[in-house]
């Protein structure tokens, strides 16, 4: 239920995605009420961010605080810093929301990336690679106008460096969103690589997906 309402925020079925979000929290705070910090600041985060796609800013910021209020009270220490990030993640994306891009760039670069979870512990996985989007540091540059800058992070958010923390799976679309910005600054190649990158991703993508049409167009251009 945890990610399912994810999956439904991204395809933009908001009520399923507020349903499941609940039944999680209710499910694991009826079986550990001693975690009531750490499910409640989780259920918090999600809402936020559900709020924020139906452009309800306010009430995602009220959210954050409310997150940020509870983190003191999370107990595991990597479960505090995952929480953190999350609440970080949701405060730079209002920022954006906002258009105030310097300020979600101040927001998420003063946060540390969570602790990769093992491969043993599916659950922490799962709750590692929600929300599936973490490109707020490139599309801040990107609304701020430097787009050389917005294709640096969108590398790095595709290249695996041992030397980071990030281990986060790496989203399909996030290929798409870098070969436009290739395409943009005249790297041909660039572009092609990466729009190929995302159709072999997405080759059984449902039809009528507005960005496999897109890169589709785009690569026939290219």
């Amino acid at each position: 239920d945890w990610i399912k309402a994810y999956f439904y925020l991204s395809l933009g079925q908001i009520e399923l995605a507020r349903k499941s979000a609940k039944t999680w929290h209710d499910v694991f705070l009826k079986e550990h009420p001693e975690r009531e910090a750490y499910y409640g600041s989780g259920y918090l985060g999600i809402l936020g961010f559900i709020e924020l796609k139906e452009g309800k800013i306010d009430s995602a910021k009220k959210r954050a605080s409310e997150m940020m209020f509870l983190l003191p009270n999370v107990l595991s220490s990597n479960q505090r810093e995952e929480r953190t990030f999350l609440a970080h993640l949701l405060q730079a994306e209002i920022s954006l929301a906002e258009g105030s891009p310097e300020r979600a760039v101040t927001v998420f670069e003063r946060t540390a990336l969570p602790i990769p979870p093992t491969m043993q512990d599916m659950t922490d996985l799962v709750a590692y690679n929600v929300p599936f989007y973490k490109d707020v540091l490139a599309r801040a540059y990107l609304q701020k106008g430097d787009i050389d800058r917005a294709i640096i992070e969108y590398e790095k958010l595709i290249t695996f460096d041992p030397a980071s923390r990030a281990r986060f799976l790496v989203h399909p679309v996030l290929h798409y969103r870098l070969a436009k910005l290739h395409e943009q600054k005249g790297l041909k190649a660039k572009a092609i690589e990466q729009c190929r990158k995302f159709l072999e991703l997405w080759k059984d993508a449902d039809p009528g997906t507005p960005e496999v049409d897109d890169a589709r167009k785009r690569l026939a251009g290219l």
